[in-house]
């Protein structure tokens, strides 16, 4: 094998598949970081219009969450939808979703997408 070849097995085995590693862990940290902060503040308006216009009773499921996610090209080989179930269940035990709830899964998807190195 030439070291090239040795190399794009390195980088497939050990290096990409961490590279888009997510913890869920870390959401509360997030969540309370001054920055996050201010932009879900900055952008209450439009996310709320957002999640109205995919919510029923003002709560939403998990399959309105997945269709937002789709309808806006959110899943990928980064965010797949058992990454995007396994977040709405850590968030969402009960299943529904508050506004307050779709702010955080928000920036889990934003996690997802733009992982900290």
């Amino acid at each position: 094998s030439s070291l090239s070849v040795k190399m794009q097995q390195l980088l497939e085995k050990y290096v990409i598949p961490y590279a888009l590693y997510v913890t869920l862990d870390d959401i509360p940290t997030i969540l309370n970081d001054a920055e996050v902060r201010r932009l879900l503040t900055d952008y209450r308006s439009p996310l709320s219009r957002v999640y109205q216009s995919y919510a029923n009773n003002k709560q939403l499921t998990f399959p309105m969450f997945r269709k937002m996610a789709e309808d806006n090209r959110l899943i990928d080989e980064c965010l797949t939808h058992a990454s995007l179930l396994h977040s709405f269940q850590k968030i969402c035990p009960q299943g529904e979703a508050e506004f307050h709830d779709f702010q955080a899964l928000l920036c889990i998807v934003a996690h997802y997408k733009h992982p900290s190195p």
